[in-house]
């Protein structure tokens, strides 16, 4: 009659060891979010802080802890202002998961192209006054570390130089938890940029544009993201 509770108890033993080590581990990870300073990120999932390169639960003989570099506030929505090439001389917004999500952006946009006569000589460097609105997607390698690298391409559109597409390296200093510096190089295409332009600028469809054209220009980007 004793050997069933004797069973009941040996079978009952392994799982009180096991919910004995998940509140271990529990109470371990609390710790080490309480030491990197904040209760969670973004995510949803508590981040341990790091030795070296690696989680605290790696570390030996109790070696001290020091907080890990990733921001701590949101990174789903920020508001953005931006300078030079890429996005033009205006501002946006961004929006998603930390690892990938939409940009939205627009703004004054000048454009500086190198014109020549139908000749070949050279005819000096023009100037215009346009407006672009951008539409991207953007994915991040590592958005949680001090410093995050990733990519950014999509649908632009310019008044002068009508549709196209972009595409570029995309990075952001993560300066604190709610906010970033970012920054971008990369390549504009807008195939009926050279025709257009000619035409707005009222000059025979046989004049050469000299690299980088309307069609095609590089640019790069820089701006302050705010994450509310």
């Amino acid at each position: 009659m004793t050997q069933p509770r004797t069973l009941a108890m040996e079978t009952d033993k392994p799982i009180r060891n096991l919910v004995a080590c998940m509140a271990a581990v529990a109470t371990l990870t609390a710790a080490h979010v309480a030491e990197a300073g904040c209760d969670a990120d973004a995510d949803g999932q508590e981040e341990p802080a790091l030795v070296g390169n690696y989680p605290n639960r790696f570390a030996k003989d109790g070696a001290k802890t020091k907080p890990s570099a990733w921001p701590c506030g949101q990174r789903y929505f920020g508001i953005g202002a931006y300078i030079l090439k890429f996005w033009g001389f205006g501002g946006g917004i961004r929006a998603g998961h930390p690892y990938v999500g939409v940009d939205l952006s627009g703004g004054w946009q000048p454009i500086l192209i190198a014109i020549s006569d139908p000749m070949g000589s050279s005819g000096g460097v023009e100037g215009f006054s346009s407006a672009q609105a951008n539409a991207q997607l953007y994915v991040a390698f590592n958005p949680r570390s001090k410093f995050s690298a990733g990519l950014v391409g999509g649908y632009t559109y310019n008044t002068l130089l009508g549709h196209g597409g972009m595409l570029g390296f995309d990075g952001m200093y993560n300066a604190g938890d709610q906010l970033g510096v970012r920054f971008a190089a990369g390549i504009m295409v807008n195939p009926e940029g050279d025709e257009l332009l000619l035409a707005e600028a009222g000059l025979p469809k046989n004049t050469k544009l000299e690299f980088p054209s309307a069609s095609v220009q590089p640019g790069l980007g820089f701006g302050l993201v705010f994450f509310p």
